[in-house]
């Protein structure tokens, strides 16, 4: 099993330098880049999560019924993440590119937690700047409930 730095980026403005610091971080350490964002909702109890390979999501309704509702902001997201990769001149074919949606800070602490994850590696502030102190309030909570290492950029 391939080792890999786990790096959280949104859309907000310290995206790409996370980025390059986590990219810099795993040369010297010869590990592989797993490049992470999560879709906040509070609307998905299953947790459905999308990767590279696979950029459908599926809601199943009380039901039983199938929704897509969401594969247009995943794809826009995906390519977002590629777009990040490619500016600070990665290979985003070289990545492991997820987009997740759920609870951003529980779905962080998750996707550390995996056994093939070093460390993550984060912003100190996402795009919801209005509710988190100085930390931001997801790098806060990640950092407490993680056990591995959680490297915030600032």
């Amino acid at each position: 099993m391939n080792k890999v730095i786990l790096v959280a980026v949104d859309a907000s403005s310290e995206a790409g330098k996370v980025l390059s610091y986590a990219a810099k971080l795993a040369k010297l350490d010869g590990l592989n880049l797993r490049l992470l964002s999560v879709i906040h909702s509070t609307s998905n109890p299953y947790n459905i999560s999308v990767t590279a390979n696979d950029i459908i999501t599926r809601n199943v309704t009380m039901n039983g019924e199938i929704e897509h509702e969401n594969d247009h902001l995943l794809q826009n997201t995906h390519n977002y993440l590629e777009q990040l990769a490619h500016d600070q001149g990665l290979n985003p074919s070289d990545l492991d590119i997820q987009v997740l949606e759920g609870n951003t800070k529980q779905r962080l602490v998750d996707a550390v937690s995996e056994p093939d994850v070093t460390e993550l590696v984060m912003g100190a502030l996402g795009t919801h700047r209005l509710t988190g102190n100085l930390l931001g309030s997801v790098a806060d909570y990640v950092i407490r409930q993680s056990a591995k290492t959680v490297t915030v950029v600032k």
